[in-house]
């Protein structure tokens, strides 16, 4: 599965270098542009999860809070 969005990744960086090859500044920002590994990968994974989850209970709580506070 991980291939997979490998490769779509690639084809999607070709399709905008074509579109893009007129403008020289944003192929330049392309072709800087590292690809993650896998190990990268997973640990932005691992980070964007832990702060949707606490955002979540921040949520949470303040749902508690008002819930118990207006009594509704």
């Amino acid at each position: 599965m991980l291939d997979q969005v490998f490769s779509k990744g690639y084809e999607v960086e070709e399709k905008l270098k074509r579109v893009l090859k007129s403008d020289r500044k944003y192929t330049m920002i392309l072709n800087f542009a590292q690809k993650p590994d896998e190990e990268e990968y997973y640990q932005l994974a691992k980070v964007s999860l832990g702060v949707l989850l606490f955002v979540g209970f921040l949520g949470f709580l303040v749902y508690l809070a008002f819930h118990y506070l207006l009594g509704k």
